[in-house]
């Protein structure tokens, strides 16, 4: 700060002496307080991904079942299987389910976290203090 000329020097000790006042501290949130908030948002955020989950693995099914219906045909010889990138359609049907169903959990969760921003935004500009 040195290298500053004096006057921009006092001019950013008031304004960093104005910014840092104790009616700042007294504005936020007691620390345990901050803490429980914070864990129940992302237990809820954790639940709300739930059906996240469990729609894109819908959605995966029924894309494999559209595009493969061969593959629920059990009585078809083991020859007569398409592969699909070199696996059962099986394997490929349950890798699918489990990528959907993962991606479904994060867009859940983060879905929620939007809509709980936009509706509770007093609490959401005390968490980000």
């Amino acid at each position: 700060m040195n290298h500053l000329p004096q006057v921009w020097q006092s001019r950013m000790v008031t304004t960093y002496r104005t910014c840092s006042t104790a009616v700042d501290r007294q504005r936020m949130m007691p620390f345990e307080r901050y803490r429980k908030l914070r864990r129940r948002l992302k237990s809820r955020s954790r639940v709300a991904g739930v059906p996240g989950a469990l729609a894109g693995v819908a959605l995966s099914s029924a894309v494999n079942v559209h595009f493969h219906p061969q593959m629920l045909e059990f009585q078809n010889p083991e020859a007569e299987l398409t592969h699909i990138l070199g696996m059962d359609p099986l394997a490929f049907a349950v890798l699918c389910g489990i990528g959907s169903g993962t991606v479904g959990f994060l867009f859940g969760g983060s879905v929620f976290n939007v809509i709980w921003n936009i509706v509770f935004k007093n609490r959401s500009k005390e968490l980000q203090q």
